[in-house]
């Protein structure tokens, strides 16, 4: 049997549209919050923690070809500081699979950042694989860094899945929780949010929905 000309040019708008759906619903993103933190004023209780009203930092992670990226920001917040440079951002830690990383714009990174096959432990025994170190004294308030790992494997859905939670260094922390000794605090992620897609993209998932719809009631 014949078809119409146009009934193909439909027919393959749909299947492509289709594809683009496919593609982009395997891409994830996500933001974290860090709003709660290891209370170094109990050192009697190494694994008491503290949540803050407010988030002193934000996270997004993004899918992207060959890995994610990440975007990293530290919140203007009222949370003590030693000086009156204000907090720091120092680290970050977390797990995923192996790969590289690489600084894409903002504060920068420092050596040794990157993925340590050994691994290596922080508070409340938790354990990583990915330390990214970010130079000292400059991710201030206000400041933002985006970072791009990249290897086989390493994907939003695969950090969120991770068993221990983002870990995020604080330096210059002051009042009952730092000193000159040690003004160091780290913060942990709360629960994950999932990115509402774009209304592209919202739109792009509906014409898909709506073309596979309609593909299977012309072959019933």
């Amino acid at each position: 049997m014949m078809i119409h000309p146009f009934k193909k040019l439909l027919t393959a708008a749909s299947l492509l549209v289709v594809g683009a759906v496919t593609h982009t619903a395997h891409a994830a993103a996500y933001t974290y919050e860090f709003k709660t933190f290891f209370d170094t004023s109990t050192p009697d209780n190494l694994v008491d923690t503290k949540t803050l009203n407010y988030s002193v930092a934000s996270l997004q992670i993004s899918d992207t070809a060959g890995g994610v990226v990440l975007t990293l920001t530290q919140n203007a917040n009222p949370f003590p500081a030693l000086t009156s440079a204000g907090t720091f951002i120092e680290a970050l830690w977390l797990n995923t699979a192996a790969g590289t990383a690489a600084g894409q714009s903002g504060v920068a990174l420092t050596s040794p950042s990157g993925y340590v096959a050994a691994g290596f432990s922080q508070d409340a025994g938790y354990n990583y694989k990915w330390n990214l170190d970010f130079q000292s004294n400059a991710f201030a308030e206000g400041q933002s860094a985006v970072v791009q790992l990249t290897g086989a494997g390493i994907t939003a859905d695969s950090i969120v899945a991770a068993k221990a939670p983002i870990m995020l260094d604080l330096a210059n922390v002051g009042g009952v929780y730092g000193s000159a000794a040690n003004s160091h605090v780290h913060f942990v992620v709360g629960k994950a949010v999932a990115a509402v897609p774009e209304p592209g993209t919202a739109m792009l998932m509906s014409l898909g929905v709506f073309a596979m719809v309609g593909l299977k009631r012309r072959r019933h």
